[in-house]
């Protein structure tokens, strides 16, 4: 029995010593990345006449490229889906700066994006724009192969287009998980 943990344990050792060698490369000038995340998210709405909170769930695909050593820019869109019965969803697409703060077998990194797209709210029209700043970490598990787990905090104002609408202001928290995947 000793002799299976050891071996695990430098099996492991091992594993995670190669993972940071990994994510060396990945993050260098001029490689490209696709990635995507499933995101929880706790949200609160609030405009002049209500106010409520929701939970809700995340699909943002991302496509990035790296214009310096551990620093990309990219697009993300996000699909989000209240799952509590409505029929409230929401599309939103924007640009995202990223960097990576390097050090062995997790790699943080700190993400500012901003969003636009259509209203949360059904039945409504106008316009949504948003900005927000994402911190997880990469960790490799191949050459190309990433997790990403991650939280981040959105904030963004809904604008009317008619003069009977009034504006909101949503607050998002975040939790997920990702996979990058990296193109030399």
């Amino acid at each position: 029995m000793n002799k299976l943990f050891a071996r695990l344990l430098f099996g492991s050792i091992c594993f995670m010593g190669l993972a940071g060698l990994y994510g060396q490369e990945a993050l260098n000038k001029g490689v490209f990345s696709i990635a995507g995340s499933i995101d929880y998210s706790a949200s609160s709405y609030k405009d002049n006449y209500s106010s409520y909170n929701s939970h809700n769930f995340n699909l943002a695909p991302q496509f990035v490229y790296f214009i310096a050593n551990h620093t990309s820019i990219g697009i993300t869109i996000d699909y989000i889906n209240n799952f509590e019965g409505s029929t409230e969803s929401s599309f939103s697409i924007g640009p995202s700066f990223r960097y990576y703060f390097y050090v062995e077998e997790f790699i943080p990194f700190l993400e500012l994006n901003v969003t636009l797209g259509d209203p949360y709210l059904e039945g409504s029209s106008g316009f949504n724009a948003g900005i927000g700043i994402r911190g997880g970490f990469e960790y490799f598990l191949s050459g190309s192969v990433a997790l990403e787990p991650s939280i981040s905090y959105n904030h963004s104002s809904f604008s009317p287009s008619g003069s009977n609408s009034t504006s909101s202001i949503t607050n998002v928290f975040e939790v997920g998980i990702g996979v990058n995947y990296f193109i030399f």
